[in-house]
């Protein structure tokens, strides 16, 4: 239960620190509509071509806005798990870790 909440933590920490980013660059409505696509599993999201409508960009736009977003989401990852590390090099163990806790 403690690796599953420390996993959690963790990817809360990297879903708030790109929620700032994209509020420092004048784009938080953005990430709010994106968020909910961020794990690759949003089968019940909103569908492109009805988020497009509603945010006034093209649905193509948001599927490379969307892509962006996930990019920038693993680093974002990568760099708060190094962050808890002594040894950098042990981050791809660590993020396996972070994988099968939250699959617990």
């Amino acid at each position: 239960m403690f690796e599953r909440e420390w996993a959690a933590s963790l990817l809360r920490q990297a879903v708030d620190r790109l929620a700032q980013e994209y509020a420092v660059a004048g784009k938080g409505a953005l990430f709010e509509a994106l968020k909910v696509r961020l794990s690759g599993g949003a089968t019940a999201a909103v569908p492109y071509e009805e988020m497009a409508k509603r945010l006034g960009r093209p649905a193509t736009t948001l599927r490379s806005d969307v892509a962006r977003l996930r990019v920038r989401y693993r680093a974002v990852l990568r760099e708060e798990v190094r962050g808890t590390l002594i040894d950098p090099r042990d981050v791809d163990e660590e993020l396996r870790h972070l994988r099968q806790a939250m699959a617990t």
